[in-house]
């Protein structure tokens, strides 16, 4: 039996791919297809083991990429919001499967090439010093936008550390994440 790519359109027999089923769609996608698909959403684990992870980065994160494609069962699935036709953003949200009650600490963004960029650098950093010398679980997420200037940027932690972060990452927000600051990158590009 064939069965056609639904990215290249070409026919394949059924070891040559991968038949996928996610919580929105199932289809059938060839090998070479699969492993050139995008990434939608990047997880990186901190303190914290997934059976799912790909490969663990120089800063000693734990890494999964995540598609449309790929049938994982992680902590966290990829999301979509269409803004009209030609543009949107893929966005992480929590499985209700998940082992740990998570919770969103930080959403952003990144804008590339920009003095904001370099604030949130110094932010991610200084966040990422923090939990592993607590001991604290994290997963920092990159998410893919239609704007191939801007990626986004969240932190989750479980629900369990809030009140031990909470000030230390308001005080920081304070200090990196102005509204001004990222208003006058977004509109500048400076």
């Amino acid at each position: 039996m064939k069965f056609k790519c639904e990215h290249c359109e070409e026919y394949y027999s059924e070891d040559e791919g991968i038949q996928y089923k996610n919580e929105d769609s199932e289809g059938f996608i060839c090998e070479t297809c699969e492993c050139e698909a995008e990434w939608d959403i990047r997880i990186e684990y901190l303190n914290f083991e997934d059976d799912e992870v790909m490969f663990e980065n120089d800063e000693g994160f734990e890494v999964l990429e995540i598609n449309g494609y790929n049938k994982v069962s992680s902590e966290f699935k990829s999301e979509y919001k269409r803004l009209d036709g030609w543009r949107g953003y893929s966005y992480p949200a929590v499985r209700d499967t998940a082992s740990l009650n998570w919770v969103e600490l930080v959403s952003d963004n990144i804008l590339s090439m920009s003095e904001d960029a370099e604030q949130l650098k110094i932010f991610d950093s200084a966040m990422v010093d923090y939990f592993k010398e607590k001991g604290i679980p994290m997963a920092r997420i990159f998410s893919r936008s239609s704007n191939v200037f801007s990626i986004g940027y969240d932190l989750f932690i479980p629900e369990e550390h809030l009140k031990t972060v909470k000030k230390f990452v308001d005080t920081l927000k304070e200090k990196y994440r102005s509204d001004g600051g990222y208003l006058k990158s977004a509109t500048t590009g400076k």
